[in-house]
C-alpha cells in the first residue's frame, strides 16, 4: 500500500546558538505555547515579533540543549505530512532533523536551535534525528 503524503515547505525560519537550555522537540500551535518556548531565549525571536496566525499556521522547534562550545548546530531538513496511513490511523507529521559540529568553534556555551513556520497540521507528530554530521 502506498501512503498518501505531502512534503511541507518551510515558510520562515530562525536559527541560533542561544535557544532552550534543555533539548526540545515541539509543535507550537498557540500564543500561550509560543510564550512558553520563546520567552528569555537569547537568539530566539520574541513571541511578540513573530508574524504568525495560529489559526492557520504553526511553529516547529528543535533544540539540542546546552553544549560546551559553539561548534554544534541543529537543522530541520524535511517535514513530511502523511494524510492517509490506512487502518483508520489519523494524519502524521514527520519532522526530520540533523545535528552536527562545525569545523571551527569558540569556547562559549551554546544552545543550538532551529525553528520553522508551516501551515497548521493535524494529528500525531514524530521527530526523527538523521545521522550526525
Amino acid at each position: 500500500m502506498e501512503l498518501a503524503y505531502e512534503k511541507i515547505e518551510f515558510k520562515k525560519e530562525w536559527k541560533g546558538r542561544s535557544g532552550p537550555n534543555t533539548p526540545v522537540e515541539a509543535i507550537i500551535q498557540s500564543e500561550e505555547q509560543c510564550r512558553k518556548f520563546l520567552t528569555g531565549a537569547g537568539d530566539m525571536p520574541p513571541h511578540t515579533a513573530l508574524s504568525i496566525n495560529f489559526s492557520e499556521e504553526q511553529l516547529i522547534l528543535v533544540g539540542i540543549g546546552e553544549r560546551p562550545t559553539d561548534e554544534y548546530f541543529v537543522e530541520i531538513t524535511q517535514i513530511m505530512y502523511f494524510t492517509d496511513r490506512g487502518k483508520g490511523l489519523g494524519p502524521l507529521t514527520v519532522v526530520s532533523f540533523r545535528e552536527g559540529k562545525k569545523k571551527y568553534s569558540l569556547d562559549v556555551v551554546s544552545c543550538p536551535f532551529h525553528m520553522v513556520k508551516t501551515k497548521k497540521l493535524a494529528g500525531e507528530t514524530r521527530f526523527e534525528a538523521n545521522p550526525k554530521t
